[in-house]
C-alpha cells in the first residue's frame, strides 16, 4: 500500500449501486461506470470513500491509496488498466521521498 502522505481520517460508505452512482457521478466524470470513488478534503484532513456493498480488495486498496494522497495516470494494455501512481499535485510534492520512489512505481 502507498505510504500515507496526508494523514486523513477515512470514512467509508458501502452503498447500493444506484446510491454509489449518485454519489460518484458528482465527483468523477466517467460515463462508463465507476467501481468506487472518494473525496479528499486536505483542509479538514478527511477522506470519504463511496464503495459498492462488497468491494474487491483491489478497489479497496485503490481508493485507500487516493486517501493517502496518491493520484495516478491510467495506461491500457488491451482491456487491462495499469496505474502509474504519484503524489497528488495538491500536496506540492514533485516526487515522493527517495525511500518511497520504488513503491510509487510498483503501484502504491
Amino acid at each position: 500500500m502507498c505510504p500515507d502522505l496526508v494523514g486523513a481520517v477515512v470514512i467509508e460508505h458501502r452503498l447500493a449501486d444506484h446510491e454509489l452512482a449518485k454519489n460518484c457521478y458528482r465527483l468523477v466524470n466517467i460515463s462508463d461506470g465507476v467501481d468506487a470513488c472518494m473525496e479528499l478534503n486536505l483542509t479538514t484532513r478527511t477522506c470519504t470513500i463511496f464503495y459498492p456493498k462488497n468491494p474487491s480488495k483491489e478497489v479497496w486498496l485503490h481508493e485507500q491509496a487516493h486517501c493517502r494522497g496518491w493520484d495516478h495516470k491510467r495506461r491500457f494494455r488491451g482491456f487491462e488498466a495499469h496505474y502509474l501512481w504519484r503524489p497528488m499535485r495538491e500536496l506540492g510534492l514533485v516526487q515522493p521521498p527517495a525511500d518511497e520512489r520504488s513503491i510509487a512505481k510498483e503501484g502504491g
